[in-house]
């Protein structure tokens, strides 16, 4: 059998995890660079930890790691007669990416590359074959773009923002030549084509620590919108109901909606473990050479 891991960077199921999370993170050099990072890196996830928790607490923690399990058996039913076995392993909670066969193939489930994600992993498991985006695939944009429209059922086009929603990323990555923000463009460009009429826009979240990150912001972003009763949000920097989307979107930019006088703030549809989704990944891992 061929072992095929499902890869991303898990998440905590509670605090335990967390304090062990959050150092993880911040000592990854991968991730982002700071300054003395194997002191100021265990300091900043000790000073991130109330915080966090809260946040976790608010969103009922995490279900990725189970909606992983879930996607990875409807693959295994998918794919065990034609000589697969896929499970999930995560680079920054247990099960570990290290743990992968010598010879597995490793699927990350973020579309597009970074050396700060799906990057990362080939050193965390060298001599794996690595399966780097897929972004680009037209069914991946399809399936984001109907749970959009699905979303978008009954408004108002010339009243309506869909914001397509990315994870940021340190500026000084993309000097250095990372093509993850030029991937996150295309991915826009595709998309937008799917709705004319409405007011469509590219942004982020997630910046952590003191360096520059690329934006527009997405708080920045909703603040400036005039004339718009309804907002649409997708996320395409990640398929898996997170923390990310359960708090930093569900949340905190509902809040920011709200406080802007919009009416409407819908966050559409992730892909999660939808029979569609793993069909889409069945045949990444098909035509896998």
């Amino acid at each position: 059998m061929k072992e095929v891991i499902l890869a991303h960077m898990g998440g905590p199921a509670g605090e335990t995890e967390l304090r062990g999370f959050l150092k993880n993170i911040f000592l990854d050099r991968e991730m982002m660079r700071l300054p003395f990072q194997h002191i100021s890196g265990r300091l900043l996830a000790l000073l991130r930890f109330n915080a966090s928790r809260k946040n976790y607490e608010k969103t009922g923690w995490t279900p990725v790691k189970k909606i992983s399990s879930s996607l990875a058996a409807k693959l295994n039913a998918m794919l065990g007669k034609e000589g697969f076995a896929v499970k999930p392993l995560y680079t920054h909670t247990a099960p570990y990416i290290e743990q992968a066969a010598p010879d597995a193939v490793i699927l990350p489930l973020y579309p597009h590359y970074s050396s700060s994600l799906a990057g990362a992993m080939k050193k965390r498991a060298p001599g794996r074959g690595i399966i780097e985006h897929w972004y680009e695939k037209e069914g991946f944009i399809k399936m984001t773009a109907a749970n959009v429209k699905k979303s978008a059922a009954g408004l108002v086009p010339e009243k309506t923002a869909i914001m397509f929603v990315a994870h940021s990323l340190p500026e000084s990555f993309v000097i250095n030549g990372d093509p993850y923000i030029g991937q996150t463009n295309e991915t826009f460009r595709a998309l937008g084509g799917f709705f004319p009429g409405y007011k469509v826009s590219l942004c982020y979240i997630g910046k952590a620590g003191p360096q520059k990150w690329v934006g527009p912001a997405a708080r920045d972003v909703i603040g400036g919108m005039k004339n718009i009763d309804n907002i649409i949000a997708s996320y395409i920097s990640f398929p898996l109901d997170n923390i990310e989307v359960l708090y930093d979107m569900d949340i905190k930019l509902r809040e920011k909606a709200v406080e802007s006088g919009i009416k409407n703030f819908i966050r559409a549809d992730l892909l999660n473990d939808s029979d569609e989704f793993a069909g889409f990944l069945a045949d990444i891992i098909r035509g896998y050479k």
